[in-house]
């Protein structure tokens, strides 16, 4: 590099040291107040922090004894002898054997609830409270339990107005439910435990308009406590361990509609509090009331002021030595700068050349790419062209082979013999059970060709259409077919009403012998997704046979025991890649099959 084109000797030792002396001395003056601030910040931190760590507790008791109930419930369910006594509705002898284990269970575990539910969720026994029984259960987890088949878990605000962890498991024998089991543990427990650990006041409260005053007056009683429904205007109060509440929380609790605000500091003497509130919500993520929670909080002292001026003459103790080590070091930072300032003029221009020498392969490598997509899909549209060529050829054949057939059979049949006839008539069946895989074949072939000019399809309204096709096949085999809502959606109004025709069909065609068919189909909002579900009472499937249910021409039973080309489902899955969905099988065999499909809700209405 010619001397003319060497870069000015870079000037960084005042470009660094002098801003950084005016930054100390700025620092350094207006410590004081920034310290003042960040004292209080931190107060407000540790505050907050003290919130999320109740929070934590409280959330990991939750899991802790969710998990704890999860694994009793098993184990109830395995014991025979509850089992028989339910099974024979002996409401006494089940309250015998189970009313010593729910008070071991009390003590170990801290349960406070123990349910036998019958499988249309009305309560067979309360173990806590036999008296009370023959009522339905319609809180959210054992709906969910029911709904899901499978044990279910969370905090719901009972009927009398108390908050319980509750844990429901269907009671499943032989691959029946005959009911359900559930155990419960009041929140006050939890509530207690994070106040032992943490040493935190808390009190929890229940919006009033989630409540019956008679119901949660009698609940206060049921658990041992004097509730005052009057003492605030729009909660109740229903858990604390305070010994008394201090006025200013009272007068907190006091404000109608949310609390406000959120967090507050007040002396008691002369210790600082701090009270703040956490959400209290259910299993269903609804709001019903708050956590109250007070602590002890440090305020600033005398020893913070000697801490300032501490720092303050370290700071500039500290800034002057600084100042005199970055002298040194950035002096022969300039000096390197100039050396390295050449080299990576060097390296820069080198790698410029490598990138410019890749992004050339990199475009000849995506106008191969290109093309290669270019031949695939021509080669995808000559093999559409010659399916639906070759069904054709194929169908034309079978239908001269056919009009020959019965032409013969008109004209000649009198002088044909038995054996003459019966071939005969085998032929024009051979012949016309060949024109329907060719026919199917091209519908298949005829799926991803037509043109995408998807419209508004009333789903529902088209499955009427298909029903209505099919009366005469619903009559005959005494089928019931239950429509539930189903929505709008935007596709190909043909290809839909083909798609409900081939799994109707097939729910009718694999019907179980020693019942009539039932059918219901149903939509339901998942994910940014409609999925529909078509679910049947028939014969069922294996499980290693439900991937191959969508393979063209693949039959699971003989043409004799179940007529058809085996193309139906494969149809309906192309459908519906065609429409951005999925589709796949649940079934039990001898019970039934369930298809499911999917719909981008984004093509929804």
């Amino acid at each position: 590099m010619a001397e003319a084109d060497r870069p000015a000797r870079p000037r960084i030792k005042a470009r660094i040291l002098v801003p950084f002396t005016i930054v100390l001395l700025l620092v350094i003056g207006a410590f004081i107040g920034v310290a003042f601030v960040a004292e209080a910040e931190k107060e407000e931190e540790r505050h907050a922090e003290g919130l999320r760590a109740v929070k934590q507790l409280f959330d990991h008791n939750i899991q802790l004894y969710s998990r704890m109930m999860s694994a009793v419930l098993p184990a109830i369910a395995e014991n025979g002898n509850l089992r028989d006594s339910f099974l024979a509705k002996d409401r006494k002898k089940l309250q015998d054997l189970a009313y010593p284990l729910f008070l071991h269970l009390r003590e170990k575990h801290a349960i406070t609830h123990f349910y036998f539910h019958l499988p249309d969720r009305v309560n067979f026994l309360r173990v806590h409270q036999p008296l009370r029984h023959s009522d339905r259960i319609d809180r959210h987890t054992a709906i969910n339990a029911a709904r899901l088949k499978d044990l279910t878990s969370g905090m719901e605000l009972g009927p009398l107005g108390t908050m319980t962890l509750r844990t429901v498991s269907p009671w499943v024998e032989e691959g029946q439910i005959i009911g359900y089991l559930e155990v419960g543990v009041e929140v006050d427990h939890i509530i207690n435990t994070v106040h032992r650990v943490l040493g935190t006041e808390l009190a929890a409260t229940i919006r009033k308009d989630l409540l019956d005053r008679a119901d949660w007056t009698a609940g206060m009683r049921m658990v041992g406590r004097q509730g005052d429904w009057d003492a605030f205007p729009g909660r109740v109060l229903a858990t604390t361990t305070f010994a008394q509440l201090p006025h200013p929380i009272t007068d907190w609790l006091s404000h109608e509609g949310p609390l406000t605000p959120p967090s507050f500091s007040f002396h008691i003497g002369n210790t600082l509090h701090t009270a703040g509130r956490l959400p209290l919500t259910d299993v269903a993520g609804r709001e019903v009331g708050d956590l109250v929670v007070m602590a002890n909080a440090s305020g600033v002292d005398t020893a913070f002021e000697r801490t300032i001026l501490v720092v303050g003459g370290l700071s500039v103790f500290a800034g002057t030595v600084v100042f005199s080590v970055f002298f040194v070091l950035l002096d022969r930072l300039e000096q390197r700068l100039l050396s390295i300032h050449g080299w990576l003029e060097e390296r820069v221009s080198t790698r410029t050349k490598a990138l410019q020498e890749e992004n050339v392969v990199r475009r000849k490598a995506e106008d191969t790419l290109r093309h290669t997509l270019d031949e695939l899909q021509r080669s995808n549209a000559e093999l559409q062209r010659f399916a639906q060529v070759a069904a054709h050829d194929l169908q034309e054949p079978a239908r001269t082979v056919t009009t020959y057939a019965q032409l013969l059979e008109s004209r000649h049949r009198d002088q044909m013999t038995d054996d003459a006839k019966e071939k005969l008539d085998i032929i024009v069946v051979e012949a016309r059970r060949m024109s329907k895989p060719v026919r199917d074949l091209q519908s298949y072939s005829q799926i991803t060709s037509a043109a995408r000019d998807f419209t508004l399809v009333d789903s529902e309204h088209a499955l009427e259409a298909v029903i209505k096709n099919l009366q005469s096949v619903i009559a005959e085999t005494g089928a019931r077919v239950e429509v539930q809502s189903l929505p709008a959606v935007q596709g190909d109004e043909g290809q839909l009403g083909s798609l409900f025709h081939h799994l109707l069909s097939n729910a009718l065609k694999f019907r179980h012998p020693d019942r009539p068919p039932a059918i219901v189909i149903d939509a339901t909002l998942n994910n940014g997704e409609w999925e529909y579900r078509v679910t049947d009472n028939g014969i069922g499937i294996e499980k290693d046979y439900l991937e191959q249910i969508f393979i063209v021409f693949k039959r699971l039973h003989t043409m004799d025991a179940f007529p058809g080309t085996g193309i139906g489902l494969a149809i309906c899955e192309r459908i519906i890649h065609r429409h951005g969905g999925r589709i796949w099988a649940e079934s039990t065999p001898g019970q039934g099959t369930t298809i499911h499909f999917t719909l981008p809700a984004s093509l929804t209405d």
